[in-house]
């Protein structure tokens, strides 16, 4: 099966100078876990100059039913890309701590793939990627007039419609798409100083992991066995650790 790589430096300049068009899309975003699934609405409000995905509504489920969460603007995860200044500005929690990331773009290499199927009325390509310690595949379509894609994904020619993660831990599927004469873009505010890079929050969620395993071991029988089991997309550079 015939495949190449992508040219990511065509996208980015095409992205910024080619298009002219704005959109709404409304995706599904589902995140499962052994124990727990985590269901969400979001949007993706989407400009030439930059777009921001934020949630709107989640449901909660775990082995024991499922609980449903308020959301408020405080706590509203976003990932907000500046595709002039090829950025990506994310939250993340390290414990109960809100923090606001920063990476460049475009964050991912893509593999074109022949195969093409409809989502909807629209015709879609297939790409496939590995992304930070899991492999997604990625369906995007080049019949509208912009590029993009929800959460961190990005740079295909074309705007992503689905993208899953080959072990179903990560589902994102579009349900709505609007074209806009204007967007509007919710004010997720944060401080350029408060900006951290990928590595150092990974170092700040190591730490504070660590810091649990110690307490815990504190706290143990020593001749028992345990282990800490966290949950995350993506790979943060922690191991499954285990003691007596």
């Amino acid at each position: 099966m015939k495949s190449f790589l992508l040219c990511l430096s065509f996208c980015w300049g095409f992205t910024a100078t080619s298009l002219a068009q704005n959109y709404e899309i409304e995706y599904n975003h589902t995140v499962t876990f052994k124990l727990n699934t985590l269901e969400s609405v979001y949007k993706l409000a989407h400009s030439p100059r930059s777009s921001i995905y934020y949630q709107v509504e989640y449901e909660f489920f775990n082995g024991d039913g499922n609980e449903s969460l308020p959301m408020d603007d405080q706590s509203t995860p976003f990932v907000k890309k500046e595709y002039h200044s090829k950025r990506v500005i994310h939250t993340e929690t390290v414990m109960n701590e809100k923090v606001f990331v920063e990476d460049e773009l475009p964050l991912q290499t893509w593999e074109l793939k022949a195969e093409t199927k409809k989502i909807k009325s629209f015709n879609c390509k297939k790409a496939v990627t590995t992304f930070r310690g899991r492999n997604y595949t990625a369906w995007y379509t080049e019949d509208l007039s912009i590029i993009g894609g929800p959460w961190k994904f990005d740079g295909l020619p074309g705007l992503i419609l689905e993208v899953a993660s080959d072990d179903g831990v990560l589902i994102i599927e579009a349900t709505q798409i609007e074209q806009k004469e204007e967007v509007i873009f919710p004010d997720f505010a944060y401080k350029e100083k408060d900006l951290i890079t990928w590595e150092e929050f990974c170092k700040r969620y190591q730490k504070a992991i660590k810091r649990i395993w110690r307490n815990m071991m504190a706290d143990t029988d020593t001749d028992v066995e345990y282990g800490l089991e966290v949950n995350s997309i993506e790979d943060l550079g922690l191991e499954q650790t285990k003691w007596k």
